[in-house]
């Protein structure tokens, strides 16, 4: 595949948009599907996480982990995933799979799994288009400091965001869109 080329800011500011944009994309997808009842685990980790402060959860969980977790599964496994598939197209693309789908089974729960593997697809492209670890790690930072501030500002406290009013009125829109066409 070949490695894209840009200049560091501009790649560095879609990364960080993209991020948060599909972070946020799914968030409201799993609201709307309610994934998040599928898994009493997914429930024990949310409780876990809720009864840190807020600036431990964004170290823990937007700094520390996103950076481990990038050098374990780029640098070892999809780096060896790389040079035992070496060639071909049809080898980096099981080299993208099979790397999401290990990120997604080390979370632990199907629903964070679910979230992880698609997040997982597009960290690996992004290391492997640019060719180094940093635009998997910001990925990841973006994404969870997306997720992190979204649990802060709509579950920890009574307060709801404008972004967090904005997607609750889309999410209505589209139900009742969905309830008027199947009448």
């Amino acid at each position: 595949m070949r490695r894209v080329n840009w200049n560091s800011w501009l790649s560095d500011i879609c990364i960080i948009l993209f991020a948060a944009a599909f972070s946020l994309f799914l968030n409201q997808l799993f609201v709307i599907g309610e994934i998040a009842s599928l898994s009493e685990a997914y429930a024990k980790v949310g409780q876990d996480q809720f009864t840190q402060s807020f600036e431990l959860g964004l170290l823990l969980y937007c700094v520390c982990s996103p950076i481990l977790e990038e050098l374990l599964f780029r640098l070892i496994v999809q780096k060896g995933l790389n040079f035992l598939f070496h060639t071909g197209v049809r080898g980096r693309r099981i080299v993208l799979v099979v790397s999401a789908l290990a990120f997604a089974c080390y979370h632990g729960n199907v629903v964070q799994g679910l979230f992880a593997f698609p997040m997982g697809i597009f960290m690996a492209l992004f290391y492997e288009l640019l060719g180094n670890v940093a635009a998997p790690i910001l990925f990841h930072v973006s994404a969870n400091l997306d997720c992190e501030q979204w649990e802060w500002l709509c579950c920890r406290t009574d307060r709801t965001c404008s972004l967090c009013d904005l997607c609750n009125s889309c999410r209505s829109a589209w139900y009742d869109h969905l309830e008027k066409n199947r009448q």
